[in-house]
């Protein structure tokens, strides 16, 4: 599936297959209800990715220090984050990223700007 961006090819039926019958073993007969996302980078980025909802990641960077450092957050409160930003032009500043209550996210390092 390529969510219907233009220039995005399908991924190949076999591939997606197999993805969706892993996706079927984790979640079992929900599976209908529980959206499945396909992303592409075409860079490489080795540091990690936290996904959960918005409560419980917000619970977990408070506990997590090192966490907060990982991903450059400066400030955690209940439904946002601040982070410490560098654009690909070498500027720097805060960014508050704002997340529903109840949503699902990950967050993650952006690496090489763009």
């Amino acid at each position: 599936y390529h969510g219907g961006q233009p220039g995005r090819r399908d991924l190949r039926a076999a591939g997606c297959g197999r993805v969706l019958a892993r996706h079927q073993c984790m979640f079992g007969e929900n599976t209908e209800r529980v959206p499945l996302h396909y992303c592409h980078c075409p860079g490489k980025n080795d540091r990690p990715v936290y996904v959960g909802v918005t409560e419980d990641l917000t619970a977990y960077l408070k506990a997590h220090p090192d966490v907060q450092r990982s991903l450059n957050v400066v400030l955690v409160e209940e439904t946002r984050f601040v982070a410490w930003t560098v654009d690909k032009d070498r500027h720097e500043g805060e960014k508050a990223f704002h997340m529903h209550p109840g949503a699902t996210y990950a967050l993650h390092t952006r690496l090489g700007g763009g």
